[in-house]
């Protein structure tokens, strides 16, 4: 019984893991722009993330939509806003803009040096092909 846990466990980790597409191998990748340590007093914040968008296929796509929220845990969590950008990515070309999420910091003290897993959406447009959706995870440490 035990080892089935485990392994149900492992299998769940590795799905959640994953980057998924419903379209082209188009990838997402997020990164925090500042490491601002404020998250030890509570309420309303701003988050800077950079986004860099991977296009490996013959078509320019454009971006249109990114959905981020944050798991349980960390210093702080993101509102349930998306954020609408209207970016296109030429076809085998890569593209790095800024965007701005509002969140909430929880604070606490120590909480504030927790990781945080961002988990996002990002819808797209292909001339000529249906649109499509990517998933992707990133985990940021704000204590660096």
């Amino acid at each position: 019984m035990r080892r089935g846990l485990i392994v149900a466990l492992v299998l769940i980790a590795t799905a959640c893991a994953s980057s998924k597409s419903s379209g082209p191998q188009v990838s997402v990748r997020l990164a925090p722009l500042e490491n601002v340590d404020t998250f030890t007093y509570a309420g309303p914040i701003s988050l800077r993330y950079a986004i860099a968008v991977d296009n490996p296929t013959d078509h320019e796509v454009t971006l249109r939509r990114l959905d981020l929220h944050t798991t349980a845990g960390g210093p702080y969590a993101l509102d349930n806003r998306p954020v609408m950008v209207n970016v296109s990515i030429a076809a085998h070309s890569r593209t790095a803009f800024a965007v701005t999420a509002w969140g909430r910091a929880n604070g606490n003290l120590f909480r504030g040096r927790e990781p945080v897993t961002v988990v996002g959406k990002a819808y797209f447009d292909a001339k000529g092909a249906p649109s499509f959706l990517t998933l992707f995870q990133t985990n940021i440490s704000p204590a660096n």
